[in-house]
């Protein structure tokens, strides 16, 4: 079995920069920055945490819902 010398491209990276790209595009929809003021939330608005837990889970299943009136723009 010969092997040629040239590289072949690893067609992973695609696959890595798709989820990265992914990734980075997502995270205003689901708030990553949210665990550092959930602490403020309960402080502030005297809510349970799992009130604030229950919004932020709701928010996004509704953004996730309103994409589907999106998709056609």
């Amino acid at each position: 079995m010969t092997h040629s010398k040239e590289k072949e491209f690893f067609y992973g990276w695609y696959i890595v920069a798709l989820g990265a790209l992914s990734l980075f595009f997502s995270g205003p929809g689901q708030t990553y920055a949210n665990s550092v003021y959930i602490d403020f939330y309960i402080m502030d608005f005297n809510w349970e945490r799992s009130l604030v837990s229950g919004i932020c889970s709701g928010a996004t299943l509704a953004a996730g819902l309103l994409l589907f009136l999106l998709v056609p723009l």
